[in-house]
This record gives structure tokens, sequence and C-alpha cells, in this order.
């Protein structure tokens, strides 16, 4: 959690400008959670194992994984089992590689589209404009297999909650910096970046009138704009 400035007579105690982070150092302070793939993996990783990553995930995301074996995957990518072996044993960790891959290629563009110029309460909105694009990759068959593989939709649960943790630190800031008046930083947090998620179900897509990233964008800009002093 960032450091929250000193209050004097109830108001917040302007903090030392040499010593105050950028929204941008803010975000990148945030720890992130472990890879699928740990780090020796990954750099163990030749050209055409990357290659044949950015395929499988090319299949995912258009047919889901349900409907095929490891053996189908081999021949649909034209390598071996043994290649295969190199992200999973079996279909599921496959799975779950190709979505912790898309998950931190949304989330290295979701930490640069914070600039360090932006206020905090700047940077939520463009840190979450961009997490938030990566919904509409989990409603189609993608989003059926996940909701129906326990490891997978636990695994999007660990993105939710280091979108939060991202979304609190700013929000801490924002108190910091004397953006926003002190509040429950947490609880705001948890509703702002899990808005776009919470959209995508059923009992409230029949509530909106834009797809459900768009929707929590403009929630996110309407009460952002309420808070600000």
């Amino acid at each position: 959690m960032t450091r929250v400035a000193r209050r004097r007579n109830g108001v917040a105690a302007c903090p030392d400008p040499l010593d105050t982070p950028t929204a941008r150092e803010v975000v990148e302070r945030v720890v992130l959670p472990p890879a699928v793939l740990s780090p020796q993996r990954e750099e163990e990783l030749t050209p055409r194992d990357r290659e044949i990553r950015r395929e499988l995930t090319k299949i995912f995301t258009q047919h889901g994984f349900a409907c095929f074996r490891m053996i189908d995957l081999a021949s649909e990518l034209h390598c071996s089992l043994r290649t295969l072996y190199r992200f999973g044993s079996t279909r599921e960790e496959l799975f779950l590689a190709v979505i912790d891959r898309i998950a931190a290629t949304y989330g290295r563009a979701a930490v640069e589209a914070v600039t360090p110029d932006m206020t905090a309460l700047e940077g939520i909105v463009a840190y979450l404009r961009v997490g938030n694009d990566m919904v509409h990759l989990f409603q189609g068959q993608l989003g059926v297999d996940i909701a129906a593989t326990p490891q997978a939709a636990a695994r999007t649960d660990v993105y939710v909650a280091h979108g939060v943790n991202v979304v609190h630190a700013l929000l801490d800031f924002a108190v910091e910096r004397g953006e926003i008046e002190p509040l429950n930083t947490g609880a705001l947090a948890r509703m702002l970046a899990a808005a776009a998620r919470d959209f995508t179900r059923r009992d409230a897509l029949r509530l909106l009138d834009a797809s459900p990233q768009d929707a929590a964008n403009d929630v996110i800009e309407v009460i952002l704009e309420a808070l600000r002093r």
C-alpha cells in the first residue's frame, strides 16, 4: 500500500515533490503474481517454442481448448508432443500457459499506458481501459472453457486481484497527492478493477446498453470524476 501523507488540521499535507513517485512508478512497484511458466522455463524456450505458443494462443482464442486432445494440438501445430510438454503435460496446463501469456501482454500494455506525467486518477483510467479490453477475449468459447476449468477460473481471479492491487495503490497515491478525499480505497479499488469482468455475467449483460468493457470504462470515469477535488 502506498504511504498516505500526514494530515494537518484535517487537510492532507503536501508531500515533498522530490520524494514522491510518479503514477507510473506507483504502478510498477506493485508486485506481479508469479507466472505460470517460471522465469527459468521461459528463458529456455526456443524461437520455435515461442512461435508454437503464439499459434496455440490463436487456436485457443478462436476455438477454445475443450475440443482438442494433446495429440490433436501437436498435429495442428506440426510439432511433437515432447515440444508441447515444454508448456505443460496436460491440455489444462497448456491452457493456463496461454491465458497467462495473454494476461501478461495486456498487463504490460496497461502499465505502459500510465505515463509519468499523469495524475493518479488519470493513471487509473488509462490502466483500466487497457485491462478492460482483455474482457472481450473471455466472452466467447474461451470464456466458456475458462469457466469450466477450475484452474483457469482461479487464474483469472489472480489477474483481477493484481488489478485491484494496482488501482488500490493509485487510489492511495491520489489521497496522498490531495486529488481525492480520504476514503476506503481498498473497497473502491475492488469495485473499479473488477467491474468489466462482473459485467460479463449473464444477469449483468441484460442491463447493459454497451459492451462490458465500454460500460465499465464509463462507470469508472463517472465515479472518479465525482471524487475529484
